[in-house]
């Protein structure tokens, strides 16, 4: 009778042990699932904000130089960008005469867990 109570109380430390065993893989998964979706967000953000930097570029490369201030940027965003913002810099900020200018265009929004993304493309324009 000793040694089968033994053996039940292995068989019970063995179910207890393979029960936390599979806890630990399963929470451990769950937290990948997590990171994965989190990425794919952050991804999702990152090559919206790239297509709409190269919109913004596109339009600059079509408008004359001392009109580039004047560029309505608010509809250059799209919807599925979160909380998406479009600036851009010249340089120098006076274009009157000014063969050349650098500008730079910044988009900006919010990505996995509302933190703030950006992303920035630099060109060099001329008044020609």
């Amino acid at each position: 009778m000793e040694l089968l109570r033994n053996k039940k109380g292995v068989l019970l430390l063995e179910l207890l042990f393979a029960f936390c065993i599979l806890a630990f893989v399963v929470v451990s998964s769950g937290e990948l699932l997590i990171k994965a979706a989190q990425m794919s967000e952050d991804n999702k953000g990152r090559l919206l904000a790239l297509e709409t930097a190269q919109s913004v570029l596109e339009t600059i490369k079509d408008t004359a130089l001392t009109e580039v201030p004047n560029i309505p940027t608010a509809t250059l965003i799209p919807a599925d960008l979160n909380q998406g913002a479009v600036t851009i810099q010249i340089n120098p900020q006076n274009l009157q005469n000014v063969d050349f200018a650098t500008i730079t265009v910044t988009v900006s929004w919010r990505g996995a867990m509302n933190r703030l993304q950006q992303l920035q493309i630099s060109t060099i324009r001329s008044r020609f």
